[in-house]
Protein backbone atom coordinates (compact mmCIF):
# COMPACT_ATOMS: atom_id res chain seq x y z
CA UNK A 1 0.00 0.00 0.00
CA UNK A 2 1.52 3.43 -0.83
CA UNK A 3 1.01 5.64 1.92
CA UNK A 4 0.78 9.63 1.11
CA UNK A 5 0.24 12.86 3.63
CA UNK A 6 -3.09 13.22 2.09
CA UNK A 7 -4.19 9.71 3.04
CA UNK A 8 -2.79 9.06 6.40
CA UNK A 9 -3.95 12.73 7.72
CA UNK A 10 -7.78 11.80 6.37
CA UNK A 11 -7.14 8.64 8.39
CA UNK A 12 -6.16 9.85 11.21
CA UNK A 13 -9.03 12.89 11.02
CA UNK A 14 -11.53 10.09 10.58
CA UNK A 15 -10.75 8.03 13.65
CA UNK A 16 -11.10 11.28 15.38
CA UNK A 17 -13.92 12.20 14.34
CA UNK A 18 -15.68 8.51 14.96
CA UNK A 19 -14.89 9.11 18.51
CA UNK A 20 -15.65 12.55 18.75
CA UNK A 21 -18.91 12.54 17.49
CA UNK A 22 -19.98 9.40 19.68
CA UNK A 23 -19.69 11.50 22.19
CA UNK A 24 -21.90 14.17 21.13
CA UNK A 25 -19.35 16.31 19.74
CA UNK A 26 -20.71 17.98 16.23
CA UNK A 27 -19.08 18.53 13.18
CA UNK A 28 -18.35 22.13 11.52
CA UNK A 29 -16.16 23.62 8.59
CA UNK A 30 -15.02 26.95 9.04
CA UNK A 31 -12.82 28.58 5.85
CA UNK A 32 -12.36 24.91 5.16
CA UNK A 33 -11.27 23.85 8.88
CA UNK A 34 -12.74 20.78 10.02
CA UNK A 35 -13.32 21.30 13.72
CA UNK A 36 -15.99 19.87 16.36
CA UNK A 37 -17.57 21.24 19.29
CA UNK A 38 -19.85 20.12 22.22
CA UNK A 39 -21.94 23.02 23.68
CA UNK A 40 -23.75 22.82 27.09
CA UNK A 41 -25.99 25.70 28.92
CA UNK A 42 -22.06 27.14 30.60
CA UNK A 43 -20.45 26.77 27.83
CA UNK A 44 -18.35 24.64 24.93
CA UNK A 45 -15.66 22.46 24.45
CA UNK A 46 -13.58 22.45 21.33
CA UNK A 47 -11.86 20.23 19.07
CA UNK A 48 -9.65 20.28 15.88
CA UNK A 49 -7.44 18.40 14.33
CA UNK A 50 -3.40 19.22 15.37
CA UNK A 51 -1.19 19.15 12.17
CA UNK A 52 0.10 15.64 11.10
CA UNK A 53 4.19 15.80 11.34
CA UNK A 54 5.68 13.39 8.87
CA UNK A 55 8.83 12.45 9.56
CA UNK A 56 10.84 9.60 7.58
CA UNK A 57 9.83 6.54 9.17
CA UNK A 58 6.93 7.84 11.24
CA UNK A 59 4.27 10.21 11.89
CA UNK A 60 3.28 12.21 14.97
CA UNK A 61 0.36 14.19 16.06
CA UNK A 62 -1.41 15.49 19.29
CA UNK A 63 -5.19 15.66 20.48
CA UNK A 64 -6.51 18.71 22.45
CA UNK A 65 -9.71 19.66 23.72
CA UNK A 66 -10.40 23.22 24.77
CA UNK A 67 -13.30 24.29 27.07
CA UNK A 68 -14.56 27.48 27.73
CA UNK A 69 -16.74 28.57 30.64
CA UNK A 70 -18.92 31.38 29.43
CA UNK A 71 -19.02 32.86 33.23
CA UNK A 72 -16.10 33.34 33.56
CA UNK A 73 -14.97 34.54 30.41
CA UNK A 74 -17.85 36.62 29.70
CA UNK A 75 -17.33 38.37 33.08
CA UNK A 76 -14.14 40.52 32.38
CA UNK A 77 -13.89 39.69 28.33
CA UNK A 78 -15.65 43.04 27.94
CA UNK A 79 -12.28 44.50 28.57
CA UNK A 80 -9.93 42.15 26.89
CA UNK A 81 -8.90 44.48 24.19
CA UNK A 82 -7.45 47.47 26.61
CA UNK A 83 -5.19 44.83 27.65
CA UNK A 84 -4.37 43.72 24.00
CA UNK A 85 -5.45 40.10 24.53
CA UNK A 86 -6.19 39.93 20.47
CA UNK A 87 -9.23 38.08 19.15
CA UNK A 88 -10.85 38.29 16.15
CA UNK A 89 -13.94 37.26 18.48
CA UNK A 90 -13.65 37.64 22.65
CA UNK A 91 -16.56 34.83 22.55
CA UNK A 92 -13.74 32.37 21.22
CA UNK A 93 -11.44 32.90 24.16
CA UNK A 94 -10.92 29.45 26.17
CA UNK A 95 -10.09 28.97 29.63
CA UNK A 96 -7.92 25.61 29.50
CA UNK A 97 -7.38 23.22 27.77
CA UNK A 98 -6.56 18.77 28.04
CA UNK A 99 -4.48 17.38 25.63
CA UNK A 100 -2.62 13.63 25.15
CA UNK A 101 0.26 15.06 27.29
CA UNK A 102 -1.53 16.51 30.55
CA UNK A 103 -4.64 14.37 30.52
CA UNK A 104 -3.22 11.45 32.48
CA UNK A 105 -0.12 9.80 33.85
CA UNK A 106 -1.48 6.52 32.25
CA UNK A 107 -1.02 7.97 28.29
CA UNK A 108 2.65 8.83 29.10
CA UNK A 109 3.00 5.50 29.84
CA UNK A 110 2.19 4.19 25.91
CA UNK A 111 4.85 3.17 24.16
CA UNK A 112 3.46 5.63 21.29
CA UNK A 113 4.40 8.51 23.86
CA UNK A 114 7.08 10.58 23.28
CA UNK A 115 5.41 14.32 23.85
CA UNK A 116 2.93 13.90 21.01
CA UNK A 117 1.77 10.48 19.65
CA UNK A 118 3.90 9.05 17.34
CA UNK A 119 3.74 6.28 15.02
CA UNK A 120 5.58 4.34 12.64
CA UNK A 121 4.21 4.43 9.13
CA UNK A 122 3.94 1.19 8.59
CA UNK A 123 1.14 -1.78 8.21
CA UNK A 124 1.32 -2.27 12.17
CA UNK A 125 2.02 0.91 13.32
CA UNK A 126 -1.06 2.21 11.87
CA UNK A 127 -2.80 -0.35 12.92
CA UNK A 128 -2.37 1.00 16.48
CA UNK A 129 -3.59 4.03 15.55
CA UNK A 130 -7.54 3.76 16.02
CA UNK A 131 -7.24 2.39 19.17
CA UNK A 132 -4.62 4.76 20.82
CA UNK A 133 -6.72 7.89 19.57
CA UNK A 134 -9.75 6.21 21.25
CA UNK A 135 -7.99 6.00 24.62
CA UNK A 136 -6.69 9.22 24.53
CA UNK A 137 -9.71 10.96 23.98
CA UNK A 138 -11.36 8.66 26.56
CA UNK A 139 -8.94 10.01 29.14
CA UNK A 140 -8.96 13.45 28.14
CA UNK A 141 -12.95 13.37 28.50
CA UNK A 142 -12.64 11.65 31.52
CA UNK A 143 -10.17 14.55 32.81
CA UNK A 144 -12.40 17.34 31.72
CA UNK A 145 -15.14 15.51 33.81
CA UNK A 146 -13.09 16.03 36.43
CA UNK A 147 -13.12 19.90 35.68
CA UNK A 148 -17.02 20.24 35.40
CA UNK A 149 -16.22 20.24 39.59
CA UNK A 150 -15.59 24.45 39.51
CA UNK A 151 -13.99 23.58 43.02
CA UNK A 152 -10.99 21.23 41.34
CA UNK A 153 -10.97 24.13 38.67
CA UNK A 154 -10.47 26.96 41.14
CA UNK A 155 -7.99 23.94 42.99
CA UNK A 156 -6.14 24.12 39.68
CA UNK A 157 -5.00 27.37 40.07
CA UNK A 158 -5.40 28.84 43.30
CA UNK A 159 -4.55 26.19 45.50
CA UNK A 160 -1.69 28.18 46.69
CA UNK A 161 -1.47 31.75 46.71
CA UNK A 162 1.12 32.17 43.74
CA UNK A 163 0.68 29.18 41.80
CA UNK A 164 3.42 27.68 40.42
CA UNK A 165 3.98 27.80 36.38
CA UNK A 166 4.36 24.22 34.77
CA UNK A 167 5.24 23.41 31.26
CA UNK A 168 1.82 22.26 29.47
CA UNK A 169 -0.67 23.76 31.76
CA UNK A 170 -3.88 22.96 31.50
CA UNK A 171 -5.28 25.78 32.50
CA UNK A 172 -4.56 28.68 29.96
CA UNK A 173 -2.20 31.68 31.25
CA UNK A 174 -2.99 34.30 28.81
CA UNK A 175 -2.97 38.22 29.85
CA UNK A 176 -6.57 37.60 31.90
CA UNK A 177 -5.25 35.16 34.14
CA UNK A 178 -5.03 37.55 37.13
CA UNK A 179 -8.89 37.71 36.28
CA UNK A 180 -9.63 34.37 36.03
CA UNK A 181 -8.55 33.85 39.52
CA UNK A 182 -10.21 36.34 40.68
CA UNK A 183 -13.63 34.86 39.50
CA UNK A 184 -12.71 31.24 40.32
CA UNK A 185 -11.90 31.96 43.80
CA UNK A 186 -15.12 34.07 44.59
CA UNK A 187 -17.69 32.05 42.54
CA UNK A 188 -15.92 28.42 44.54
CA UNK A 189 -16.07 30.25 47.99
CA UNK A 190 -12.00 30.16 47.88
CA UNK A 191 -10.74 31.72 51.15
CA UNK A 192 -7.78 33.33 49.87
CA UNK A 193 -9.73 35.57 47.40
CA UNK A 194 -9.26 39.03 49.24
CA UNK A 195 -5.08 37.59 49.16
CA UNK A 196 -5.40 37.03 45.40
CA UNK A 197 -6.52 40.48 45.34
CA UNK A 198 -4.09 41.87 46.96
CA UNK A 199 -1.25 40.08 45.19
CA UNK A 200 -2.02 41.56 42.37
CA UNK A 201 -2.70 44.77 43.45
CA UNK A 202 0.65 44.92 45.34
CA UNK A 203 2.26 44.46 41.92
CA UNK A 204 0.84 47.25 40.18
CA UNK A 205 3.78 49.55 40.69
CA UNK A 206 6.46 46.94 38.65
CA UNK A 207 3.51 46.99 35.94
CA UNK A 208 4.01 50.45 35.54
CA UNK A 209 7.82 49.78 35.14
CA UNK A 210 6.95 47.67 32.30
CA UNK A 211 4.64 50.54 30.71
CA UNK A 212 7.79 52.10 30.08
CA UNK A 213 8.86 50.19 27.52
CA UNK A 214 8.05 50.80 23.48
CA UNK A 215 5.22 48.68 22.68
CA UNK A 216 4.15 47.62 26.36
CA UNK A 217 2.19 51.00 27.11
CA UNK A 218 -0.84 48.96 27.26
CA UNK A 219 0.14 47.26 30.89
CA UNK A 220 -1.14 50.84 32.28
CA UNK A 221 -4.38 49.46 31.81
CA UNK A 222 -4.01 46.54 34.10
CA UNK A 223 -4.79 48.60 36.72
CA UNK A 224 -7.91 50.01 35.33
CA UNK A 225 -9.14 46.62 34.78
CA UNK A 226 -8.40 45.32 37.71
CA UNK A 227 -10.61 47.54 39.48
CA UNK A 228 -13.28 46.82 36.79
CA UNK A 229 -13.37 43.54 37.61
CA UNK A 230 -13.10 43.82 41.63
CA UNK A 231 -15.77 46.11 41.78
CA UNK A 232 -17.86 44.11 39.66
CA UNK A 233 -17.56 40.79 42.27
CA UNK A 234 -18.37 42.80 45.18
CA UNK A 235 -22.05 41.97 44.07
CA UNK A 236 -21.65 38.27 43.00
CA UNK A 237 -22.04 35.66 45.46
CA UNK A 238 -20.34 32.30 46.33
CA UNK A 239 -22.29 29.39 43.98
CA UNK A 240 -24.35 27.00 45.71
CA UNK A 241 -23.68 24.42 43.12
CA UNK A 242 -20.47 24.15 41.81
CA UNK A 243 -20.90 21.16 39.73
CA UNK A 244 -22.04 21.98 36.31
CA UNK A 245 -24.30 19.65 34.27
CA UNK A 246 -23.34 18.24 30.89
CA UNK A 247 -27.12 18.08 29.84
CA UNK A 248 -25.71 19.32 25.63
CA UNK A 249 -27.23 21.64 24.19
CA UNK A 250 -28.56 19.78 21.18
CA UNK A 251 -29.42 21.25 17.93
CA UNK A 252 -32.92 20.34 16.54
CA UNK A 253 -32.83 19.10 13.38
CA UNK A 254 -36.99 18.26 13.26
CA UNK A 255 -40.00 19.89 13.11
CA UNK A 256 -40.76 18.89 16.41
CA UNK A 257 -39.66 19.24 19.96
CA UNK A 258 -40.42 18.39 23.12
CA UNK A 259 -38.89 19.42 26.87
CA UNK A 260 -37.73 16.51 29.09
CA UNK A 261 -37.18 17.77 32.80
CA UNK A 262 -34.75 15.30 34.12
CA UNK A 263 -36.03 14.56 37.71
CA UNK A 264 -33.00 15.61 39.90
CA UNK A 265 -31.26 18.64 41.22
CA UNK A 266 -28.21 18.54 38.93
CA UNK A 267 -30.33 19.14 35.65
CA UNK A 268 -32.23 21.80 34.13
CA UNK A 269 -35.09 21.26 31.53
CA UNK A 270 -33.32 20.53 27.76
CA UNK A 271 -34.99 20.63 24.62
CA UNK A 272 -34.95 17.03 22.29
CA UNK A 273 -35.98 16.40 18.90
CA UNK A 274 -38.80 13.62 19.49
CA UNK A 275 -36.69 11.64 16.61
CA UNK A 276 -34.05 11.21 19.18
CA UNK A 277 -36.76 9.71 21.37
CA UNK A 278 -37.22 6.87 19.12
CA UNK A 279 -33.87 5.83 19.07
CA UNK A 280 -34.13 3.51 22.50
CA UNK A 281 -30.22 3.14 23.60
CA UNK A 282 -28.51 1.21 26.07
CA UNK A 283 -26.81 3.40 28.95
CA UNK A 284 -22.80 3.48 28.26
CA UNK A 285 -19.97 4.97 30.36
CA UNK A 286 -21.23 4.52 33.81
CA UNK A 287 -19.02 6.49 35.92
CA UNK A 288 -18.09 7.17 39.86
CA UNK A 289 -16.91 10.06 41.17
CA UNK A 290 -16.17 12.09 44.50
CA UNK A 291 -16.08 15.35 45.32
CA UNK A 292 -12.36 14.81 45.71
CA UNK A 293 -12.35 14.85 42.10
CA UNK A 294 -11.72 11.09 41.93
CA UNK A 295 -13.23 9.42 38.50
CA UNK A 296 -13.75 5.64 38.35
CA UNK A 297 -15.14 4.32 35.39
CA UNK A 298 -16.91 1.38 36.11
CA UNK A 299 -17.15 -2.09 34.39
CA UNK A 300 -20.70 -3.65 33.93
CA UNK A 301 -21.57 -7.22 33.92
CA UNK A 302 -22.31 -10.28 35.89
CA UNK A 303 -19.70 -11.57 37.87
CA UNK A 304 -17.63 -8.98 37.01
CA UNK A 305 -15.44 -6.97 39.37
CA UNK A 306 -17.03 -2.81 38.78
CA UNK A 307 -13.67 -2.14 39.71
CA UNK A 308 -11.51 -3.37 36.84
CA UNK A 309 -11.06 -0.80 34.33
CA UNK A 310 -8.91 1.27 36.93
CA UNK A 311 -5.67 0.35 38.68
CA UNK A 312 -5.34 -1.35 41.94
CA UNK A 313 -4.28 1.46 43.69
CA UNK A 314 -6.68 4.25 42.06
CA UNK A 315 -9.19 1.57 43.61
CA UNK A 316 -7.69 1.72 47.17
CA UNK A 317 -7.65 5.40 47.29
CA UNK A 318 -11.37 5.92 45.85
CA UNK A 319 -13.11 2.91 48.43
CA UNK A 320 -10.67 4.64 51.36
CA UNK A 321 -11.99 8.34 50.34
CA UNK A 322 -14.36 9.40 52.74
CA UNK A 323 -15.76 12.75 50.24
CA UNK A 324 -19.45 12.53 49.30
CA UNK A 325 -20.01 9.93 45.89
CA UNK A 326 -22.15 10.63 43.18
CA UNK A 327 -22.24 8.84 39.74
CA UNK A 328 -22.98 9.70 35.63
CA UNK A 329 -23.73 7.76 32.51
CA UNK A 330 -24.39 8.86 28.90
CA UNK A 331 -27.31 8.02 27.20
CA UNK A 332 -28.46 9.10 23.62
CA UNK A 333 -25.38 11.47 23.37
CA UNK A 334 -26.30 12.79 26.57
CA UNK A 335 -24.36 12.92 29.83
CA UNK A 336 -26.75 12.32 33.33
CA UNK A 337 -24.92 13.21 36.16
CA UNK A 338 -26.95 11.90 39.55
CA UNK A 339 -25.80 13.85 42.74
CA UNK A 340 -27.00 14.82 45.81
CA UNK A 341 -25.90 18.00 47.54
CA UNK A 342 -25.58 16.31 51.22
CA UNK A 343 -25.13 12.18 50.90
CA UNK A 344 -23.26 9.76 48.94
CA UNK A 345 -25.37 8.14 46.24
CA UNK A 346 -24.61 4.39 45.05
CA UNK A 347 -25.79 3.23 41.80
CA UNK A 348 -25.96 0.65 38.73
CA UNK A 349 -27.88 -0.39 35.95
CA UNK A 350 -30.48 -3.01 35.56
CA UNK A 351 -29.79 -5.82 33.16
CA UNK A 352 -31.10 -4.62 30.19
CA UNK A 353 -29.54 -1.08 30.12
CA UNK A 354 -32.24 0.45 30.00
CA UNK A 355 -32.61 2.40 33.71
CA UNK A 356 -30.64 2.92 36.63
CA UNK A 357 -31.29 2.11 40.73
CA UNK A 358 -29.47 4.52 42.89
CA UNK A 359 -29.52 4.21 46.56
CA UNK A 360 -29.06 7.34 48.96
CA UNK A 361 -27.28 7.15 51.80
CA UNK A 362 -27.83 8.74 55.03
CA UNK A 363 -30.93 10.19 56.30
CA UNK A 364 -30.12 13.80 55.19
CA UNK A 365 -30.36 12.81 50.91
CA UNK A 366 -33.36 14.15 49.41
CA UNK A 367 -34.94 10.94 49.32
CA UNK A 368 -34.63 9.15 52.76
CA UNK A 369 -35.08 5.29 54.46
CA UNK A 370 -37.28 3.94 53.55
CA UNK A 371 -38.04 5.21 50.44
CA UNK A 372 -34.15 6.07 49.82
CA UNK A 373 -34.16 4.07 46.26
CA UNK A 374 -35.02 5.65 42.97
CA UNK A 375 -35.20 3.77 39.38
CA UNK A 376 -34.20 6.08 36.89
CA UNK A 377 -35.05 5.71 33.44
CA UNK A 378 -31.69 6.09 30.99
CA UNK A 379 -32.34 10.15 30.14
CA UNK A 380 -32.53 10.65 33.53
CA UNK A 381 -35.60 10.95 34.81
CA UNK A 382 -37.53 9.66 37.57
CA UNK A 383 -39.58 5.61 36.76
CA UNK A 384 -40.48 5.09 40.42
CA UNK A 385 -39.08 5.98 43.78
CA UNK A 386 -39.18 2.29 45.93
CA UNK A 387 -41.63 1.61 48.54
CA UNK A 388 -40.72 -0.75 51.48
CA UNK A 389 -42.31 -4.08 51.17
CA UNK A 390 -43.21 -6.58 54.11
CA UNK A 391 -40.24 -8.23 54.88
CA UNK A 392 -40.01 -12.16 54.56
CA UNK A 393 -36.48 -13.57 56.11
CA UNK A 394 -36.97 -15.37 58.83
CA UNK A 395 -34.11 -13.56 60.72
CA UNK A 396 -35.57 -10.99 60.14
CA UNK A 397 -39.08 -11.27 61.35
CA UNK A 398 -37.61 -13.00 64.62
CA UNK A 399 -35.92 -9.63 65.13
CA UNK A 400 -38.64 -8.00 64.43
CA UNK A 401 -41.02 -9.50 66.85
CA UNK A 402 -37.87 -9.04 69.67
CA UNK A 403 -38.28 -5.02 69.35
CA UNK A 404 -41.91 -5.62 69.07
CA UNK A 405 -41.89 -3.58 65.39
CA UNK A 406 -44.53 -3.56 62.74
CA UNK A 407 -44.14 -4.64 59.12
CA UNK A 408 -42.58 -3.16 57.60
CA UNK A 409 -40.99 -1.74 60.09
CA UNK A 410 -41.14 2.43 59.04
CA UNK A 411 -40.18 3.69 62.44
CA UNK A 412 -36.71 1.96 62.33
CA UNK A 413 -36.21 4.44 59.60
CA UNK A 414 -35.59 7.16 62.03
CA UNK A 415 -32.64 6.05 62.93
CA UNK A 416 -29.49 5.16 61.34
CA UNK A 417 -29.35 1.79 59.50
CA UNK A 418 -32.89 0.92 61.05
CA UNK A 419 -34.40 0.53 57.59
CA UNK A 420 -33.27 1.24 54.21
CA UNK A 421 -32.32 -0.25 50.61
CA UNK A 422 -28.37 -0.20 51.40
CA UNK A 423 -27.47 -2.04 47.80
CA UNK A 424 -28.25 -3.17 43.84
CA UNK A 425 -26.75 -5.87 41.79
CA UNK A 426 -27.67 -8.58 38.89
CA UNK A 427 -27.94 -12.17 40.89
CA UNK A 428 -28.52 -15.58 39.04
CA UNK A 429 -31.28 -17.22 40.64
CA UNK A 430 -31.86 -20.93 41.08
CA UNK A 431 -32.95 -21.77 37.94
CA UNK A 432 -29.94 -20.05 36.49
CA UNK A 433 -31.40 -16.39 35.43
CA UNK A 434 -30.27 -13.58 35.74
CA UNK A 435 -32.60 -11.24 37.66
CA UNK A 436 -32.39 -7.74 39.25
CA UNK A 437 -31.74 -7.80 43.11
CA UNK A 438 -32.04 -5.71 45.62
CA UNK A 439 -30.58 -5.30 49.64
CA UNK A 440 -32.49 -4.29 52.37
CA UNK A 441 -31.05 -3.97 55.55
CA UNK A 442 -32.92 -3.81 59.08
CA UNK A 443 -31.80 -2.61 62.54
CA UNK A 444 -28.10 -2.53 61.56
CA UNK A 445 -26.47 -5.96 60.80
CA UNK A 446 -29.56 -7.98 59.31
CA UNK A 447 -30.30 -8.26 55.42
CA UNK A 448 -32.72 -9.47 53.24
CA UNK A 449 -32.34 -9.91 48.94
CA UNK A 450 -35.32 -9.34 47.14
CA UNK A 451 -35.78 -9.72 43.06
CA UNK A 452 -36.22 -6.22 41.62
CA UNK A 453 -39.08 -5.75 39.11
CA UNK A 454 -37.62 -3.13 37.03
CA UNK A 455 -41.09 -1.64 35.32
CA UNK A 456 -43.39 -1.96 37.66
CA UNK A 457 -41.04 -1.09 40.63
CA UNK A 458 -42.58 -3.88 42.84
CA UNK A 459 -39.85 -5.34 45.28
CA UNK A 460 -40.78 -8.65 44.65
CA UNK A 461 -39.79 -12.45 45.97
CA UNK A 462 -37.38 -13.26 48.36
CA UNK A 463 -34.32 -14.66 47.54
CA UNK A 464 -32.45 -15.13 50.78
CA UNK A 465 -30.95 -13.33 53.77
CA UNK A 466 -27.69 -12.53 55.58
CA UNK A 467 -25.88 -10.50 58.52
CA UNK A 468 -23.16 -8.00 58.34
Amino acid sequence: MKYTRENLTAYIAYEMSKHLEKNSFLRSINDGDVFYKKEYDWGWDYCSLNRVLFLETHLQFGINISRRYEYIEAFWQEWAELIQINYSDVNLMTTLTVNHSNASEEIQKKKYFDGSLRFEISEKGLAEIPEAIEYVINKILIKLDFFLNLKNVDNLINSQLDPITENNEIFRRDGGFMFKRMILAKITGNNMYDAICHLYKGRFSKIIDVAKTPGKEYFLNYPIVFDKVYEKLKNVEQWENKILSTTDKIKVQFNEAIVIEVKSNQHPKRLLPIETLKNNSEIKNFTKFNDDGMIIPIKIGFGVNMFDNVSKQEYIDYVNCYSKQSVSWEYDGQKIILADKNVSIKAYPSLDLKYVIAIYEGLEGEYKPPANAVIYSADGSIHTILKMPVLESENILERIDFNKDSNPPIEAALFEGGLLFSNFDWWQNEEGNLVNRIQIIYDRDWIEWRELEIRTGNVGRYLAQGKL
